[in-house]
């Protein structure tokens, strides 16, 4: 009877301690206000992109978006930020992306050469040309913040987007007949496609995993932009 009760109280401590582990691994990483935690503290067994949002990264997301989807506003204000939402995952999916296609940063992203069409309109090719938009880049603030604590990218892994009444590209059919996210009104001329293009015959796929910082907040993510465990709990360290 002893060894069934201690059997018992083992296997109960056991599940204890996996349904612990569980819930730490879906919570979302919290670093306070002036934490001196460093990104040195992301694990090493995550294999994954760290992205780590700077003030200037706001500023430069908070332009781009301004001249690519400023015009939605007038489809009603959610309308306005899911296409934030939606330009700003972009820029993410091509910084974390593991092929050599794309810039690694988001200011490089952002304006690498015969990308972003508000970027090629610049003198210098470069979003510090762009005017500042504080109203932009309050709502890409609150963007980061959602994404930092877990919420799903809106276009999942995609890399690209189009409007096709002002471009087309080679690509663009594709996408437009298989979108994953359609910001704007396609009645209307104020739209984006956003999707998985052809590459040499096959699509182009969502990037690997990555982490998101910004404001205090981390959260991980899968290549489709889908939430995931924050950051690995090794079981050992409940015990």
């Amino acid at each position: 009877m002893a060894g069934t009760f201690l059997d018992r109280c083992r296997d109960a401590l056991q599940a204890g301690l996996d349904r612990a582990a569980t819930l730490l691994r879906d919570f979302s990483v919290e670093l306070p206000d002036g934490s001196d935690a460093s990104f040195n503290d992301v694990p090493a067994d995550f294999k994954g992109e760290v992205i780590k949002v700077e003030p200037d990264d706001v500023d430069a997301l908070g332009r781009l978006c301004s001249k690519e989807v400023r015009l939605f506003e007038k489809l009603g204000e959610q309308v306005l930020v899911d296409g934030v939402g939606a330009v700003v995952d972009t820029v993410f999916n091509r910084m974390v992306d593991n092929s050599t296609e794309f810039e690694n940063t988001i200011q490089a992203v952002i304006d690498e050469k015969f990308q972003f069409s508000p970027i090629l309109a610049t003198p210098n090719k470069t979003w510090r040309e762009l005017d500042p938009s504080p109203e932009v880049s309050a709502i890409v603030d609150a963007h980061l913040k959602r994404r930092a604590s877990g919420g799903s990218s809106v276009i999942l892994g995609a890399m690209h987007f189009f409007n096709p009444h002002a471009s087309n590209p080679d690509w663009g059919a594709e996408v437009k007949a298989h979108p994953t996210f359609i910001g704007g009104n396609p009645d209307t001329k104020s739209v984006h496609y956003h999707g998985f293009p052809r590459k040499g015959g096959s699509f182009y796929k969502p990037p690997g995993p990555y982490v998101i910082f910004h404001a205090g907040r981390g959260h991980a993510f899968n290549g489709d932009g889908s939430a995931m465990a924050a950051l690995s709990v090794p079981l050992a360290a409940l015990v």
